[in-house]
């Protein structure tokens, strides 16, 4: 009788089956297979037990109905069930439902493996060491889904009924809150200037005003960063005027040795905030490109998986992957080049919980380099190993070592200063071009020497708003509160943008009226659940489950109750807050019956239109956008007069008025046929 294995992606199948003994047959559930039911709550209110049913399959998949049919009947003729999704709380989660779907008799014929990588020894390995389901990840599982249902159900109903929004939630009103507060700060910023004393010697090298002459009056300038900022030019200028052109080299200190540490190795988060900032991709992209590094490609008539697990917050390595990876860089590079540290425990600087289920993201085999790749995979998928291979070997590679020691000048009881540096060992830098940072010659500074100055400078500095958020900064600002986690970066960057409540342009986050009018809100009303701390003690508790210190239905029965409550009040005060409002008047009366005309919003995504106020009596609308302005020029095609109008990107074009029966739109180049053509007639006419 054949072994079944159960695994999530379809992506992974052929990768797997490459490792196994025939007598393995791999079935993918295409991720979930069943979930709280779409009609109502989804579970029962007094006891919170899940309604689960079977997902409605889209056109593009396969029935979902079908596929746990297909489980079931090869369960019954397997002898051995291996359920091998995911290595985290949600595809032990999936383990577990395709358990419950199967009889008794075959569920005792399952057992839960996981693995880290796609490789042979690591499939085989986790088979050879199978162990149960772990109930207490699939209780968190169940904490965390039946939560945000919760919490969405209640708040999207509220953002429907009174701000014609699409939906709120735990996640993402919380990232779009993020987004919010920092548009506000750039509102509100305002800016100072302030002015520093810039002397220029061998015609390049800039001296940094660090102490003033006690003849200075202190209230003038504060000293910030080691440099003196004066609060008003004049003063910067008259301490200018006082300086000799000479500079004298009163000392210089000893030589201090320092290190650029090499990087730690990827996490979901880090691996988000270098490709968006190193590749321009979103985080939407990056997640499906790794995913498919992770599952597997097609190389030189070979199926192979290229990374590691890529939903991780973890910066462990395997013991293997490091001595392979080592030996790597002695060969290549030199022993010297090799860092004692072997990343093979827990490494957390921001001290936060973290699930460490599995590595850090890593490449399978540091001898697969990029080269190898280039052209064979694709282009995307070529960017991102690049990427990967890259940190990953410089990851384990020694940290650069650096000297710095500062000259220090004095010139009319203002002591100035020049920072000398030189890289002494370039480390994992290797890997990368840098610029050598030793362009002093030291030895043409004696002590007692006095040297003459090119020029004697007055910068004028301004403070800037604190820069708004790219989808980078956001996962990264989102991950240092402790808020999400691996598996929810993406979504939380890019739910916003889907629902409408947000826009990138020039790859920033720009918050729309919809979405500020939605937040400030949920803000005012829910402050006690979309908020950090609300969803780090979740986080918290979900991890107490994972770890058997605490039962998921308590917590929740005590919290659904009082959401319940609150909810309810809150909806009939924004609608009495609503009949309060006066509509914004367009100072016209509608062309149909007479009456005002208003501004409104439509429901999908609040762009602004004109109505009548009699609505739903009239029914009369009218786009803001600016109409076509109809020309004097006839359609080549059917003789209805050309209009200019704009496409979607506001570009102005000319069409047919008699679109979309007629298609006729004059190009760049019939405009400039037409134009010389009336020239021609215009001069044979005359």
């Amino acid at each position: 009788m054949q072994n079944l294995m159960i695994i999530e992606s379809p992506n992974k199948v052929k990768t797997i089956s490459r490792f196994l003994p025939k007598d393995f047959k791999i079935i993918s559930t295409v991720g979930h297979i069943r979930d709280l039911s779409p009609f109502g709550l989804g579970f029962d209110q007094n006891n919170l037990d899940p309604n689960w049913t079977i997902i409605k399959s889209n056109k593009r998949t396969q029935s979902k109905s079908v596929l746990v049919k297909e489980i079931k009947k090869e369960a019954k003729e397997a002898t051995h069930i291996y359920l091998a999704t995911d290595p985290d709380r949600e595809g032990e989660a999936i383990a577990w439902h395709v358990y419950d779907i199967l009889n008794k008799k075959d569920q005792e014929k399952c057992e839960r493996i996981t693995f880290n990588e796609i490789t042979k020894k690591a499939v085989l390995d986790a088979i050879a060491h199978p162990r149960k389901i772990d109930l207490n990840y699939v209780y968190a599982q169940f904490a965390r889904r039946i939560l945000d249902r919760m919490v969405g159900y209640k708040l999207s109903n509220l953002v429907q009924r009174t701000m014609n929004a699409d939906s709120a939630g735990r996640v993402q009103s919380l990232a779009l809150r993020f987004i919010l507060d920092r548009e506000n700060l750039i509102r509100n910023f305002v800016k100072t200037y302030w002015w520093t004393i810039d002397p220029i010697i061998k015609k390049s090298l800039k001296l940094n005003l660090n102490k003033v002459s006690d003849k200075v009056d202190e209230n003038l300038y504060k000293t910030e960063n080691g440099i003196v900022r004066f609060f008003k030019k004049e003063d910067a200028e008259n301490l200018k005027n006082q300086l000799d052109k000479e500079f004298l080299v009163h000392h210089i200190e000893e030589p201090k040795q320092y290190f650029k540490q090499s990087p730690e190795p990827y996490k979901t988060s880090t691996l988000q905030q270098d490709a968006i900032n190193n590749l321009g991709w979103t985080a939407k992209k990056i997640t499906s490109i790794a995913q498919m590094l992770y599952e597997g490609i097609d190389v030189n008539k070979d199926h192979i998986a290229l990374i590691s697990y890529p939903r991780t917050d973890s910066t462990r390595y395997s013991e293997d992957f490091v001595n392979a990876t080592k030996s790597y860089i002695a060969n290549h590079f030199g022993p010297q080049y090799i860092t004692s540290k072997t990343f093979n425990e827990t490494s957390n600087k921001n001290k936060t919980v973290i699930q460490d289920a599995h590595e850090a993201i890593r490449v399978i085999d540091i001898n697969i380099t990029p080269d190898s790749l280039k052209g064979v995979i694709g282009e995307d998928q070529y960017k991102l190993y690049n990427l990967i291979w890259f940190h990953s070997l410089a990851s384990l590679m020694s940290n650069a070592k650096y000297e710095r020691c500062n000259i220090w000048f004095e010139n009319q009881q203002n002591y100035f200063y020049l920072t000398h540096h030189v890289r002494l060992f370039d480390g994992w830098q290797v890997l990368f071009k840098q610029d050598d940072l030793d362009n002093i010659d030291l030895k043409s500074f004696e002590i007692g020497k006095k040297i003459l100055s090119d020029d004697i400078k007055v910068s004028e500095h301004e403070s800037l708003p604190p820069p708004r958020y790219t989808q980078a900064t956001l996962i990264a600002d989102l991950e240092k509160s402790g808020v999400g986690r691996p598996s929810t970066y993406s979504t939380m960057a890019n739910i916003p943008l889907d629902r409408g409540y947000a826009t990138l342009e020039h790859k920033s986050y720009y918050v729309t009226s919809l979405g500020e009018e939605v937040a400030n809100n949920l803000d005012h009303y829910f402050p006690d659940i979309i908020n950090v701390q609300f969803t780090k003690e979740m986080e918290d508790r979900l991890d107490k489950i994972t770890n058997n210190e605490e039962d998921w239905k308590t917590w929740l029965l005590n919290f659904w109750p009082k959401l319940i409550e609150k909810a309810k009040k809150v909806q009939e005060e924004i609608k009495e807050e609503k009949k309060k409002q006066e509509p914004e008047y367009v100072g016209e009366k509608c062309p149909e019956c007479g009456s005002e005309l208003i501004y409104r919003y439509t429901k999908k995504n609040h762009s602004k239109f004109i109505g009548c106020s009699n609505f739903p009596a009239c029914k009369y609308i009218r786009s803001l956008k600016e109409p076509p302005k109809l020309l004097d020029k006839k359609c080549p095609l059917c003789g209805s007069n050309l209009i200019e109008r704009k496409n979607k990107k506001g570009q102005p074009f000319i069409g047919c008025s008699n679109f979309p029966k007629c298609r006729y739109i004059e190009t760049a180049k019939q405009k400039n046929n037409a134009e010389k053509n009336n020239d021609i007639n215009e001069k044979a006419s005359n």
